[in-house]
């Protein structure tokens, strides 16, 4: 049996690794909090300056990436990835994150994007926002998002079965969240809904020049040399972008589940309907393009 010195002695040593623990936690976040306030601050210094401000605004799942990683490179450009910047978006994407103990970076940047340009409403920014075939993005995101879209962490310990049927009810999510976003993020910085505009869907991209909010808009589908060069001429820069293909699902550990489900999805002819016959999808894509994305969704060899 211990003598109680030497008990003492133990719970002295234990007692001593937590207090370091708790020294190093407590130094990470508050090393984290002054970063975080030193990159606001960036972020409004920015939007205060003349430099050219570049808003890579999408609904998320739509190739954002991407494309801010080819703007942020160019000289003289600040350029900003948001996906929520309308009060009303941020309350409800922060209530929806709080559930799982969360707060996202995105709406802290997006809240303080939204107070600069509320301060200064004139600010001339131009907004580069991409869309995606809905159902491609439901199953990306259900991917990229599994805690928040089903609650699950990891996706690797359900049957396919229930993987489908998982994919299937973030079909009709999908759809309703990305109408909803164009609805309102993109009226709340524009004045006015991108779907009541006209929209060039056989080149699969559209340019609306305007000195204070002008508006880029691409198809995901459409990312290619023709994209990188009207891009290029939309921000005022001489040569095309390269735009690099970036967190490919490919390249991920779920690679393998993700593209068995790929191989085996086959949604309801109803539900497909749906989807595709949505003003979003008739807005922005060719009726050749839905009959493609149709029977790319309902029909397995």
């Amino acid at each position: 049996m211990a003598s109680p010195k030497a008990v003492q002695s133990a719970a002295s040593a234990k007692l001593m690794v937590h207090l370091a623990t708790y020294r190093r936690r407590l130094t990470r976040l508050l090393k984290g909090s002054r970063n975080a306030q030193q990159e606001l601050a960036r972020i409004s210094k920015a939007l205060r300056s003349k430099s050219d401000i570049v808003l890579v605004h999408t609904c998320g799942k739509v190739g954002s990436t991407a494309m801010h990683a080819a703007i942020a490179s160019l000289r003289k450009v600040a350029c900003l990835q948001t996906h929520f910047i309308s009060p009303d978006g941020i309350t409800t994407a922060r209530a929806d994150h709080a559930n799982l103990g969360q707060d996202p970076w995105h709406l802290h940047v997006g809240e303080r994007i939204g107070q600069e340009l509320a301060i200064h409403p004139q600010r001339p920014v131009k907004i580069v926002t991409s869309v995606r075939d809905p159902i491609a993005r439901a199953i990306s995101n259900l991917f990229e998002n599994p805690e928040l879209t089903t609650g699950r962490a990891d996706l690797e310990t359900l049957p396919m079965g229930k993987l489908a049927a998982l994919a299937e009810e973030q079909v009709a999510a999908s759809l309703n969240y990305m109408e909803t976003w164009f609805d309102t993020e993109l009226a709340y910085l524009l004045g006015d809904n991108l779907l009541n505009r006209p929209f060039q869907a056989a080149s699969g991209f559209c340019a609306y020049p305007d000195d204070r909010r002008g508006l880029f808009v691409v198809k995901l589908e459409s990312l290619d040399d023709a994209l990188a060069a009207a891009l290029a001429e939309f921000l005022g820069q001489p040569k095309p972008l390269r735009i690099p293909m970036r967190r490919s699902r490919s390249n991920t550990p779920d690679a393998g589940l993700y593209t068995q489900l790929h191989a085996r999805l086959s949604l309801p002819e109803t539900l497909v309907t749906k989807v595709y016959s949505s003003r979003l999808c008739r807005h922005f894509y060719s009726e050749a393009e839905i009959v493609r994305f149709s029977k790319r969704w309902t029909a397995r060899s």
